[in-house]
């Protein structure tokens, strides 16, 4: 039996496991786990769990865990399910910290040893991760000052999960305050549980280090072609006329998120603190209380955009119209946009 990657012994070093979930990922996995068992840092042990593969997947995971001492490998006798595979396999770890691991990414051989040296005594903390669609977009190193710090905040996270799992590492303790209700319903992803319980503790730290390459499929059900960005007057007509028309349509499925997220603030103790601004713009919004709404997403609206806007008038008038730009985003469930933009 081989042996993992020489690592550096350390006295008392807080462990680490990660857990990953498959289901007919053969094409890609061999390129992640190559990357994950070359971490830099030790690995306590690395769990996977498949969910009732048809293709090679299985014989690719006996292989290495035949290489590897620290890979476990698991198969649900029956289908639990993307939410539910995840968290059923996360029972299974016994590290202090848990990383979330995809079947086709390709992991940076410092991205654990980055997250730890960030998460200090926070929850949560989450990388920056590159997308590709092809092994050759990814030979450049991206520069980081070019990059665009994502807003973690619980009021961008009312309208759209910007917290990917495989840019996450955790503490076992927040999987200890979602609550189970959440977990069963199936209605939010374990990234997304996980960041919103974070985030209302105030838990998350941000890691100003690249250290995943995710892989984007064109055909995925949540894949949005890129639109034009730069600050134009006709791409601001675009940009209105854009989100004016995707509004009623797009609006149940805001109105979902929303309701979703408000309901696990709700039921989150009153020392989660960070969740009190979050929740008064989401039950504004709900109920249909629009001075209310356009009121706190003017209040908030530097929590509400990606990132700060600079230009006050601009910020203000971005802010005002965020109910109904927030239709941006969902609008790859949206048939209009769909049959337009969809490969």
């Amino acid at each position: 039996m081989n042996s993992e990657p020489e690592q550096k012994p350390a006295s008392a070093i807080k462990t680490v496991s990660i857990v990953m979930c498959t289901y007919n990922g053969a094409p890609y996995l061999r390129q992640q786990l190559d990357s994950i068992v070359k971490q830099t840092y030790p690995l306590l042990e690395i769990i996977i769990q498949d969910d009732g593969s048809t293709d090679s997947t299985m014989e690719i995971l006996h292989e290495y865990a035949g290489k590897y001492a620290t890979i476990h490998v698991y198969q649900n006798e029956v289908q639990k399910g993307h939410i539910l595979n995840f968290f059923s396999a996360t029972d299974r770890a016994s590290g202090e910290y848990i990383a979330f691991a995809d079947q086709d990414d390709i992991w940076k051989p410092d991205k654990i040893e980055k997250l730890m040296e960030c998460i200090g005594d926070n929850w949560m903390a989450i990388c920056f991760s590159i997308p590709f669609h092809d092994e050759a977009e990814i030979r450049e190193e991206p520069d980081l000052s070019t990059l665009k710090i994502p807003n973690l905040t619980l009021e961008r996270e009312l309208y759209v999960p910007d917290a990917a799992g495989h840019a996450m590492l955790i503490h076992k303790i927040l999987l200890e305050r979602i609550p189970q209700k959440f977990i069963k319903s199936k209605e939010r992803g374990h990234d997304v549980l996980a960041h919103i319980v974070a985030a209302a503790y105030n838990k998350v730290m941000f890691c100003k280090h690249t250290a995943v390459y995710f892989r984007r499929h064109p055909n995925a059900l949540s894949y949005i072609t890129a639109e034009n960005a730069k600050k134009t007057i006709s791409n601001a007509i675009a940009y209105v006329r854009r989100t004016l028309s995707l509004y009623m349509e797009s609006r149940p499925f805001v109105e979902a998120r929303l309701r979703s997220v408000v309901d696990i603030l709700s039921s989150l103790p009153d020392e989660a603190y960070a969740k009190r601004d979050a929740l008064k713009l989401g039950k504004a919004h709900l109920q249909h209380h629009w001075l209310k709404t356009f009121f706190y997403c003017v209040k908030f609206r530097n929590r509400l955009f990606y990132r700060r806007e600079t230009n006050p008038v601009l910020s203000f008038l971005r802010g005002l119209y965020f109910p109904i730009s927030c239709s941006d985003y969902s609008r790859h469930k949206c048939k209009s946009y769909q049959k337009i933009h969809q490969p």
